[in-house]
């Protein structure tokens, strides 16, 4: 049975974000990347990247780590760099880009000495409370299909603990989980259903593919890339 502690993202609310702030540093080689969406197969689109033509199917990554996330008639979202951009048919966009030896973020401590990220979750930016008690990420239901999870079909019945007690929850896996520029995909997930929550808890299942280290009210996430 997965246990998941949410009392503190209930008791949090979403303003103390503005007094935490991430900082990101990495080691680079400098280049450039261009994409350009040269058309729209179904539900695929055709990416010409660096010069080189891509057919993705939205979840997909193609060179250089580009990804597909959306596509319509006559645009597509695509994810390049942690960065989620718009592509209109027929036109391109242009992005440098690092190769990372590393990326790190800092994240500070608030008045009430809980961490609040600003990152994204399958490509939505949100603020996020990290919690090194929670087994997993967490989500309320609400949070979920708003990203597109679709947690009844998709994922696995468990039952969770929370501050009011035993719930129902949905084992799920994220596409991926970004804050600054640390990005990890295919991260674990609980969805509980009928359970208010202020902000999704950032729990182990990311945080443990990270080295944290803890230094009088600041957290340093870093990633070797």
């Amino acid at each position: 049975m997965g246990t998941l502690h949410v009392v503190a993202a209930r008791s949090h609310r979403a303003g103390v974000a503005l007094i935490a702030w991430v900082a990101c540093t990495w080691a680079v080689l400098a280049g450039a990347q261009q994409v350009e969406l040269q058309g729209v197969l179904g539900s695929k689109a055709i990416l010409s990247i660096d010069g080189r033509r891509h057919v993705l199917a939205p979840g997909q990554t193609a060179a250089g780590g580009v990804r597909l996330k959306r596509v319509e008639s006559g645009w597509a979202d695509v994810e390049i760099g942690g960065a989620l951009q718009r592509i209109e048919l027929g036109s391109r966009v242009t992005r440098s880009y690092a190769q990372r030896e590393s990326s790190e973020a800092r994240v500070y401590a608030d008045s009430r000495g809980m961490y609040v990220a600003i990152g994204n979750i399958n490509g939505f930016p949100m603020q996020m409370l990290l919690d090194t008690g929670a087994t997993y990420v967490g989500l309320d239901a609400a949070t979920a299909r708003r990203l597109g999870v679709n947690y009844r079909l998709r994922g696995t019945p468990t039952i969770v603990r929370t501050a009011n007690g035993h719930t129902q929850a949905y084992e799920v896996v994220l596409d991926s989980v970004s804050v600054g520029e640390i990005h990890v995909d295919n991260v674990k997930a609980f969805v509980i259903d009928g359970y208010g929550m202020d902000v999704p808890l950032l729990g182990m299942s990311f945080l443990r593919r990270l080295e944290v280290r803890s230094d009088r009210g600041m957290l340093t996430l870093r990633k070797s890339e």
